[in-house]
């Protein structure tokens, strides 16, 4: 089975990033996991909704998982990817840790070891580490030239677990052929890859 991770920060960034792709994913056959980093509680009073909205993309989409790691949506003070490895930060929600937004998709992390994690640099790292390897996926389909700290954090995490092969990583595609087989992707840096293709 083909699989394919989308990784993007914010609810609603996997259509932005590959909502043009879901159509051949799913006529090919793959087995597509969207990983959503944060909860998307920058206003807090939406971050129910916006999961809702996932949930209900993901029906109409029409893949098989959907993955929140439950981090907050900017930091008050520096980034988290900018502070020290274990120094724990505050949301601008005021969490300091994941959480859980509903019982229908809880935090990666609660999911895998039956508790939260602190908003930490280093936490952060090891979460992507283990959905990566638990993904296994074929494919990778994220927006890292939108989001900097995504960026850095999955290229170690990549550089970390040797899963560059066999994995490509992709920050955006644009359309791909009518009958959705072939498809060009732009690589971390920016420039065209190659097309790539799978057969159905």
């Amino acid at each position: 089975m083909y699989k394919v991770l989308v990784l993007v920060p914010h609810p609603d960034d996997e259509i932005n990033v590959a909502g043009n792709l879901f159509k051949w994913f799913k006529e090919a056959k793959a087995h597509v996991t969207v990983a959503i980093v944060t909860n998307g509680d920058y206003i807090s009073a939406l971050t129910k909704k916006r999961q809702e909205e996932a949930l209900n993309a993901k029906r109409i989409l029409g893949y098989e998982n959907l993955v929140y790691l439950g981090y907050g949506d900017g930091y008050k003070g520096v980034h988290l990817y900018h502070n020290e490895g274990n120094t724990v930060v505050e949301s601008v929600a005021g969490f300091s840790s994941t959480y859980n937004v509903s019982n229908e998709c809880p935090a990666f992390h609660y999911t895998k070891y039956n508790e939260q994690t602190a908003y930490t640099r280093n936490h952060l790292k090891s979460d992507l580490k283990d959905l990566i390897l638990d993904v296994a996926a074929d494919e990778q389909v994220d927006n890292q030239a939108h989001e900097a700290s995504l960026d850095a954090h999955t290229t170690e995490v990549h550089d970390d677990t040797d899963n560059g092969a066999g994995c490509e990583s992709y920050t955006g595609c644009d359309e791909p052929t009518t009958d959705y087989t072939q498809y060009t992707c732009y690589t971390e840096y920016g420039t065209l890859a190659a097309p790539c293709s799978i057969s159905k």
